[in-house]
């Protein structure tokens, strides 16, 4: 009988991507980003120390990887910006777990298991953006199935909403500047294309964001075509509650 395995890990979700048929494939809702494992002994997340935030966050996933490295079992996506909270949150998970030996984290969204052609893997991959949300103790009992037992819940870094505009999102950040990276994750979402066009410019207000987001739309544009055209100079940045920005971004396509 199989043995049923625990670890922590935070959920994920990627835009909709064209993959090799190669390997067995998670289904989009088993994605996830693996902090600590914890063998065939759960615990209890409310002993865990809690999320210090309450939005998640958006990472670049910039190369393919395939683990272990001795005997490549597994193919992932590597991710860029580990925000410094989120790592630090990730080395107080693990000293907390292992106060005796201190662990690294490789910070990587399982894509899919072994039998993989590396080759197909490199061959079709191009950055994109991804999320990170939730925070579960998860079960894995077999299959690729992967049962969230205990759940820290955060907002989502964009919604779309229903609105009047051609389209409209729900962007959230604890600053500025998580509010414009997490605008330019949902226009990447809706544009594939506009993240190689993505940009560490730094507002100090509103009006910044939404000029700096129009001026790349329009290279986009120009180089490529964009399915969307302009962000309206729309609303307002409310503070729903301290650390908690939104801002209701509007598109006309």
């Amino acid at each position: 009988m199989k043995t049923s395995r625990f670890f922590l890990g935070f959920e994920a979700c990627i835009p909709p991507l064209k993959l090799p048929s190669s390997g067995r494939i998670l289904r989009p809702e088993s994605l996830h980003a693996t902090i600590a494992f914890l063998g065939e002994n759960p615990i209890n997340l409310d002993s865990c120390p809690p999320l210090p935030w309450k939005i998640g966050f958006g990472v670049h996933c910039d190369q393919m990887v395939f683990l272990p490295k001795t005997t490549p079992r597994v193919a992932a996506f590597h991710f860029s910006e580990w925000e410094s909270q989120l790592a630090t949150y990730q080395k107080e998970i693990l000293s907390w777990l292992h106060p005796e030996k201190p662990m690294d984290f490789y910070p990587h969204i399982t894509i899919a298991r072994a039998p993989i052609e590396q080759d197909l893997w490199l061959s079709s991959f191009t950055p994109f953006p991804a999320l990170l949300t939730h925070f579960h103790l998860y079960q894995s009992i077999g299959h690729l199935e992967y049962v969230p037992l205990q759940t820290y819940k955060v907002r989502l870094p964009f919604e779309e909403i229903e609105h009047t505009a051609d389209i409209a999102y729900t962007i959230r950040g604890k600053n500025l500047k998580q509010l414009h990276r997490h605008a330019q994750i949902a226009l990447s979402w809706r544009a594939p294309l506009f993240f190689h066009y993505f940009s560490h410019f730094q507002a100090s207000c509103l009006e910044e964001i939404i000029i700096d987001l129009n001026d790349k739309l329009s290279l986009l544009d120009i180089e490529h075509g964009s399915p969307i055209k302009a962000i309206s100079f729309h609303g307002d940045i409310i503070e729903k509650e301290p650390n908690l920005l939104e801002w209701e971004m509007l598109i006309d396509v």
